[in-house]
């Protein structure tokens, strides 16, 4: 028998940008314990010229990978917390909004004054950037997404993820000394 009621606490999915937020039922957000959007102009501008580069290559083309997102649907809440990815996803909503005149539907994302002054930064550079990527490369954009109903889980995948990775120690070959 299926058990449709019995959602999996993890679920993983390959999503383009554009997916991640239109096609989602609930808004991301950044929860207050998180830090404040900290990218440099130096980050902002490697980005812009990344993306700029990609889109002048011949296609086809792969996706332009961007890693993992980390994300804590918050039931009573009814947002998605992003956990793991948020300067990533604020550099692009800041560039998507450059680019398109608005946010992306479902972003929620609010930031200090600090952080705010930081995606003025941001976005002035986006604006100024002669090659800017067209629209398009939304869709382009891709993440794995980890998506967890547990924050006990969210940290769990966090701390694992940033902190205690398995480093692997090669054994040395030589005879210790006596």
């Amino acid at each position: 028998m299926n058990d449709n009621s019995k959602q999996s606490p993890v679920r993983v999915k390959v999503r383009s940008f554009s997916d991640l937020f239109g096609k989602s039922k609930h808004p991301y957000a950044v929860d207050t314990y998180q830090r404040g959007f900290v990218w440099n102009d130096e980050k902002i501008r490697q980005l812009a010229d990344d993306l700029a580069d990609y889109q002048k290559a011949p296609d086809p083309k792969p996706p332009y990978y961007m890693g993992t997102i980390l994300v804590h649907f918050h039931a009573q809440k009814k947002k998605r917390f992003i956990i793991d990815g948020q300067q990533r996803l604020t550099a692009l909503c800041v560039l998507y909004q450059q680019l398109q005149g608005c946010l992306p539907e479902k972003c929620a994302l609010t930031y200090s004054p600090q952080s705010a002054r930081r995606i003025r930064c941001a976005a002035g550079i986006f604006r100024e950037h002669l090659n800017l990527p067209n629209p398009d490369i939304f869709r382009q954009i891709v993440f794995t997404v980890i998506s967890v109903n547990r924050v006990d889980l969210a940290f769990t995948f966090f701390d694992t993820q940033n902190n205690r990775g398995f480093r692997f120690m090669p054994r040395t070959c030589s005879k210790p000394t006596t």
